[in-house]
């Protein structure tokens, strides 16, 4: 499949989606765009092979396709609550059900409960329901568990966030098929889980957080687990609003930019010993358990499907697999589960970010060929300059702040990570196993880390560091994209072109 077909499928699923929420008309849109679709189809099959009408009118015929797909699944995917739940909203229900991984917060434990029962008196009601329970400490519960959840069942609200912008609560759960919630349940253990790979990776995963949080000082623990194991929440807030503030938070992010640091070392030791083939194939099943190890959540299956594109296309050195790829693994997801088009922002931005590396990245790199490559300097600063003129006006939108110094702070600051994270990553798997070994494995991961964090910290303060911006419409961000997707597509043609 050419690019320019994958790209009007994309453009139709998107479109699709949007008017499949907007209006109440989405069967109208599905049959009217598929019979377009087709009829148009048709219509270009009349046309000569090789002929720019036969081209533009497959290209039409694709989009009104991609439209009815897309308002298609966003009409299937309106979900509600469950019936007997729903009816019990506001009040005290008690639930049994098998418990998802545990995120263990400062006052609570977190996790989803896969409902399966409603108690009601005497009676058992089926049902089949992910409610976020959120649980004291002291109850002692593991992946996989049957337990029992009694509490005030709630349908999430959305709220007003610190930059006047309303923050969708209840559509940024719905997008994970969570409709409820219940606050300071009373949780109890009914039967042990069955242990499956996913459980032991978990428990890898518990091991390797307890192991870097005792060999490592608070900060630098917290923010190691942070980065390696995507739990942010164990970062400090002082550090959080220091990276956000120097245009860092990225860093703080489990993404692909993680995961292809990984996959690049991991990849590298394997290149050693075995041929390249066999290397990926064994990077691969690496890069698949370690979705499974830290959550396996949507935002990671992306961000692992989006980084093996990037590996593959950089070893390949064709940049257009990236496109393809990238284009390929965005309207899947979108089609597979469509909210995250309107509600996942954590997609919205990957994608945009890797779309911006992919186009710019070869145009800097050229125009940026005076500035040294020590240190990686030049590839940083390439890409995020790259990254930063796709994300800058969703960012804009979405957080209410912007970082003036970000390119500075990206340049000085985003080389260690891949420190901070191989070093850590080691040091959380050995352990206490090589005593003699651990200074020079801890010295390195406690450098990186501790200059990140105080980089961050120094340049975060800064009073011009970053400033607010003022509320504005999804209307007007539609606009600012226009000039920045005609330009864009400009500069990616011309590069295509031999």
């Amino acid at each position: 499949m050419q690019k320019t077909h994958i790209f009007s499928l994309t453009v139709g699923v998107i479109i699709g989606i949007i008017l499949g929420y907007i209006t109440p008309f989405a069967l109208f849109w599905v049959l009217c765009s598929i019979s377009l679709g087709v009829i148009i189809g048709i219509i270009a099959y009349t046309y000569p092979p090789h002929t720019h009408a036969r081209t533009y009118l497959y290209i039409l015929s694709i989009c009104c396709i991609g439209c009815g797909v897309g308002a298609m699944r966003s009409h299937v995917f309106h979900q509600t609550l469950d019936p007997e739940l729903d009816a019990r909203a506001g009040t005290r229900v008690h639930l049994i059900g098998h418990i998802d991984e545990i995120e263990e917060r400062a006052h609570n434990q977190r996790t989803i409960l896969y409902a399966h029962t409603l108690i009601d008196g005497e009676d058992r009601i089926p049902i089949h329901e992910k409610i976020h329970v959120s649980f004291d400490y002291g109850t002692t519960l593991d992946f996989g568990d049957e337990a029992s959840v009694q509490g005030v069942l709630k349908k999430p609200e959305g709220f007003i966030t610190d930059t006047g912008r309303l923050f969708a609560y209840d559509q940024f759960l719905a997008k994970d098929t969570i409709y409820a919630t219940i606050s300071f349940a009373e949780v109890n253990r009914e039967s042990v889980g069955r242990r499956t790979v996913r459980s032991r990776l978990i428990l890898l995963k518990k091991n390797m957080r307890l192991r870097i949080l005792r060999i490592f000082p608070e900060k630098e623990g917290s923010f190691l687990v942070g980065i390696i194991l995507g739990e942010k929440h164990f970062i400090h807030s002082d550090v959080q609003t220091s990276f956000r503030k120097s245009g860092l938070i990225h860093i703080l992010v489990l993404s692909g930019f993680h995961i292809t640091m990984i996959s690049l070392a991991i990849l590298w030791c394997m290149r050693l010993i075995f041929p390249l083939r066999l290397a990926l194939a064994i990077n691969g099943i690496i890069i698949v358990l370690f979705i499974l190890m830290v959550g396996a959540s949507a935002t990671i299956i992306r961000a692992g499907g989006m980084a093996m594109i990037a590996l593959i296309a950089r070893i390949l050195e064709r940049e257009h697999i990236g496109m393809r790829g990238l284009l390929m693994v965005g309207t899947g997801m979108m089609i597979h589960n469509p909210r995250i088009l309107l509600w996942d922002v954590s997609f919205q931005l990957s994608f945009l970010a890797t779309l911006g590396l992919i186009i710019y990245s070869p145009f800097f790199a050229k125009k940026l060929q005076g500035i040294p490559q020590f240190f990686n300097i030049r590839e940083t600063m390439s890409a995020t300059l790259s990254a930063q003129i796709f994300v800058t006006p969703l960012i804009m939108y979405q957080m209410g702040e912007i970082s003036l110094i970000s390119i500075i702070a990206n340049v000085l600051i985003v080389p260690l990570t891949a420190f901070s994270m191989i070093f850590g990553s080691i040091a959380g798997i050995t352990g206490e196993i090589l005593p003699i070994l651990q200074p020079f494995i801890r010295l390195p991961a406690y450098a990186s880390a501790h200059l990140q964090i105080t980089g961050a910290e120094i340049m975060g303060s800064l009073p011009f560091a970053s400033i607010y911006v003022p509320r504005f419409s999804f209307f007007f961000l539609v606009i600012i994209y226009i000039p920045i997707l005609w330009i864009s597509w400009y500069v990616y043609k011309k590069q295509s072109t031999p």
